[in-house]
């Protein structure tokens, strides 16, 4: 497929869009969480596997919140996480 067609097709507003409605069926309630998502993936679009650790302290917020927001994102299908060594490696989930 074209990427230049895609481009065309799917604008950025387009995009933002859909990511909050997606992320608003697993934050329903929580918008601050929902931001945070947003920027998780975001920053896992660009430096692919990261370790937990490292994304907390990037986003300036606690382990423990950043856990929970990524269970969610686990349960969505949209991250995936992989326990190597004693680290926990953050990936987006490859789409079909």
């Amino acid at each position: 497929m074209d990427l230049g067609f895609v481009q065309e097709a799917i604008t950025q507003e387009q995009l933002s869009r859909d990511l909050e409605a997606t992320l608003a069926r697993y934050f329903p309630k929580n918008i601050e969480g929902r931001h945070i998502a947003a920027r998780i993936l975001e920053l896992l679009g660009r430096k692919q596997d990261m370790n937990q650790k490292t994304i907390a302290e990037e986003l300036g917020i606690p382990e423990y919140a950043l856990s929970r927001i990524i269970s969610s994102l686990e349960a969505g299908r949209l991250v995936t996480r992989k326990k190597v060594g004693l680290d926990k490696l953050v990936r987006l989930t490859e789409s079909d």
